[in-house]
This record gives structure tokens, sequence and C-alpha cells, in this order.
């Protein structure tokens, strides 16, 4: 009996041995697997890495058809690492799918374009845009570019097909961006904002984020400079809005519809010319004072006339607004002949004539006008002449309100008419000496001198006209009204 209980023992001890030693030599083998991870965490192990990225295109497909491509990809953050694994449990790759796609954004092959802009302040501003094929964007860079320029103009200068003028006109010396603009290619989210033709990224670069579409009605009568400024936008930027409109002078009717949508330019499109004008001079009217004469009779004793100058000059404008201008010289076709009118008893009156003098010496180009740009209101004209240190004048008699400094305004000077209107005269290089606060001025008086400070991109000045005080409850008019 014992004898058969041993066998049997030894039986099932070599057994055990044979089923140990079989599985044993199985395990020697381990299995290739792959753990994923999404942003450094573990989601599951799948068998496939082929199969989770074919499962992750082919349920890509709305995503393709939006935004035209051939093949979806993993997210960013998704990392798929081989491992060596005794383990024969993996998970399904559409649980895996699962996960990912409620935690993360894929991603398709695309093109990154990094635009950066450094303002004259030293202000950097930095803008990316994504896309699917880089020549949606370089051909939206060049409508842009025509927007502003005009396709003819731009063709002529690409070209070198320029005609030079004889008398008057301008020739295109210079076309650029002055934003630093890299591309970089690959996986892109899309997550992002991804242009998948060149007039979507052309509206973008043209407007940023506002509406590019806004419609307006004109109404009976209205005017393009009415309708701009009623839409607080310049006439440029209205006539940038609808190019079937070729200049300001068109004329429009009533129940036509109208873009007044207002730029927001992503891009700066700099334009480089070298222009040659003739200019229409106003004659001044100079006053005499006659003892002779009864105290406030007027007598005109010289009538006016019209001068006309031909101006040379390099103008440099950024989206469509006149930047800088260099004059090169003037040359006088027309001399100007000054109105003289004699005035009885002459006395220093503090008080406006309302006889406004132009504030400047002739030669004067207008580098800004009066009027809204970028939603915003231009409170004056800007004026150019002669660079810096010109003369500038008071418009009217008056007595000296303010002198101060501002960082926008630079040196400025207001002066109280003591009519209800104040002028006011910004970004001086240097004031005259004599002049203080409370100082009673003369209508042509040399009050100071024309310069760039405050926020100024060349030498100009800025001239403004207020019925009541400046930002005291004053509010502005167009100074070219009052001429």
């Amino acid at each position: 009996m014992k004898k058969i209980g041993i066998i049997v023992i030894l039986l099932l001890i070599s057994t055990g041995i044979f089923i140990l030693g079989f599985n044993g030599d199985k395990n020697y083998e381990p299995n290739v697997h792959y753990e994923v991870y999404l942003d450094a965490k573990k989601i599951g192990t799948i068998a496939s890495k082929d199969e989770l990225e074919k499962y992750i295109n082919d349920k890509g497909n709305e995503i393709k058809t939006k935004l035209k491509v051939s093949a979806v990809y993993a997210p960013e953050g998704l990392e798929i690492v081989k491992v060596n694994t005794y383990s024969s449990q993996v998970d399904d790759v559409k649980k895996v799918y699962d996960i990912i796609a409620e935690n993360n954004n894929f991603t398709v092959d695309g093109y990154q374009f990094t635009i950066k802009f450094t303002d004259i302040d030293n202000t950097q501003t930095t803008k990316k845009l994504y896309t699917t094929n880089k020549d949606y964007f370089t051909n939206a860079v060049t409508n842009v570019i025509k927007s502003y320029v005009g396709s003819d103009k731009y063709d002529a200068y690409m070209n070198n097909k320029q005609i030079m003028f004889t008398s008057t006109g301008s020739y295109t010396n210079n076309i650029y961006l002055s934003d630093d603009i890299t591309v970089k290619a690959g996986h892109i989210s899309v997550s992002n904002t991804i242009y998948t033709d060149t007039d979507s990224i052309a509206k973008y670069l043209l407007y940023g984020n506002n509406p590019s579409n806004v419609q307006y009605t004109v109404k009976d009568g209205e005017t393009v400079e009415e309708v701009a400024y009623n839409n607080k936008t310049s006439v440029n930027d209205f006539l940038l809005a609808n190019p079937n409109l070729h200049n300001a002078n068109v004329l429009l009717y009533s129940g036509q519809q109208v873009n007044v949508s207002i730029p927001d330019p992503q891009i700066h499109v700099v334009i480089e010319e070298y222009v040659v004008k003739d200019q229409e001079e106003k004659y001044q009217t100079d006053e005499v004072y006659d003892s002779s004469l009864i105290s406030g009779s007027r007598v005109v004793s010289q009538d006016g006339s019209n001068g006309l100058i031909r101006v040379y000059q390099n103008v440099k404008t950024v989206n469509g607004v006149i930047n800088y201008i260099d004059g090169i010289k003037k040359e006088e076709i027309t001399p100007v002949v000054n109105e003289v009118v004699r005035i009885g008893t002459r006395y220093v009156s503090n008080t406006g004539t309302g006889n406004w003098r132009w504030p400047t010496d002739p030669g004067w180009s207008i580098t800004s006008p009066y009027g809204y740009r970028w939603g915003e209101l231009h409170d004056g004209t800007d004026i150019y002449v002669g660079g810096y240190g010109a003369n500038i004048y008071a418009a009217d008699s008056g007595v000296v309100v303010a002198i101060n400094y501002n960082g926008s305004m630079g040196n400025y000077v207001i002066i109280n008419h003591q009519n209800g209107y104040y002028s006011m005269y910004e970004h001086m290089i240097r004031l005259s000496t004599f002049l203080t606060v409370g100082q009673t001025v003369e209508r042509g008086q040399v009050i100071g001198h024309i310069g760039s400070t405050g926020y100024a991109t060349g030498p100009h000045l800025h001239f403004s006209i207020y019925v009541g005080y400046p930002f005291r409850g004053g509010y502005s008019i167009n100074p070219m009204s009052m001429y």
C-alpha cells in the first residue's frame, strides 16, 4: 500500500515538473506592446502603433473634409513608447482613441506663420497664423499689397515697366513689408484657426478679427466723405473696402450698399515713392494798420491772387497712410500775391479777428487730414513743410492758455481766441523764447518751430481748432472749414 502511494506521488511530481517546465519556456519570449501617454500621463497599452495611427486617420474624415487635407495625426503631447513585456493584456484601440479625442486635439500637416512687428516706441507685437498651404499666405499678402498699391501700379513695379514722368507724377521706388515674417512646417493642432484659402487669409490680414463685410445703405445726397465720417472711418479706408469706387469724388446713389468695415491691418505694407506735384498756394491777407482810417474800418488796397508751387518729395506710406515726407526741393511756378488790407487805428487785440491765417509757410503738404481713421477721430490736420525748424504761426490773435509737453502730442501750445475758438499746435521741436502762458499773441506771430516730439513719425505740425477748451468740454472741428 505504501509502495503504491509513493508511485502515485512520484507520477504527480513528474507531471508537475513537465507542466511547469513547458509554461516556463513560453514566458521566456516577451511580447512587443506600445504604451500610450498623453501629456506624460499613461492612458493605455496597445498591440500595434500602426493600428492606432490608422484608426486616428480613419476617424478624422470630418477634419480632412473641412481642412482639405489627406491625413489626420495624433495630437501634440501624445507619445507612443515601444515596450517588451511578458504581459498579454492590451487595451482596445477604440478605447484609447476615445480617451485621446475627449482630452486633446488632433493635428494635420500645415504651416505656422509668425508675424512680428516693432513699433516706433519699441513695442513688439507677435501674431501667429496657420494654414494648410503656404502659397495661400503668399498669395494673400500679394492681394493685400495690391489693395494698398493698386494692381496696375504693383504689376508695373514688379515687372520693371514703370514709366518715369516728365513733369508731375509719382514713381514707386520700393514696396515691402516692415514685419519680420517666418514660416515653420509641421503638425498643427486643429484647435487653432486654420485657413484653407487665399481670400480668408487676405481678409484677416486686412481686418484682423473685425467684421470684414459691414454694410451701409447710402442716404440721398450723401458723399463718400460724409459716409466715411459718419461711420468713423477715413476716406482712404472706405475706398480700400470698396475697390469698385475709384476715388473720393465718385457719386453715390440713394439705397446703394457700401462696405464700411474698419481695417485692422495685421501686416504693414510700406510704399516708398518719388512724387512731384503742383500745389496751389492760397494768398494770405496782410493787414496794415492805418491811423488815417477810422477805427474798425477795413480797406482793400491790393487784391490777392493764388500762386503755384511745384514740390519734389520722397513720400513713405504705411498701410495707405503717409508716414514720412522728405522734401527735396520746391520751385515757384506762379508767385502768390497777398491781399493787403488797411485797418484803421492799429492796436494789439487779444481777440481773434475771425480771419484765419495758415499756420505755416508756403510749400506745405497735408499728410493726414481731419477725420476718422481706424475707428478713432484724428482731431486735427497734419501739415508738413520744410522739415525740422520751420516756422509755426498763430492762426489768429488770442491769449496763450497752455504750454506743455505730452507723450503723444509732444511740445504743444493752446491759444484762446476769446471768441469761442481755441487753436492747438503739436509736436514742436521748440517754442519761441518769449512765449508764456497768459501772453497775448497776434495773428501771424511766430510761436514755435516744427518738430516730431511726442508720438510722431516725422517732422510735421498737428494743427487743431476746437469750439470750447480742448479736452475740457470742447469739441474739435475740421480746421480746413475755416479757410
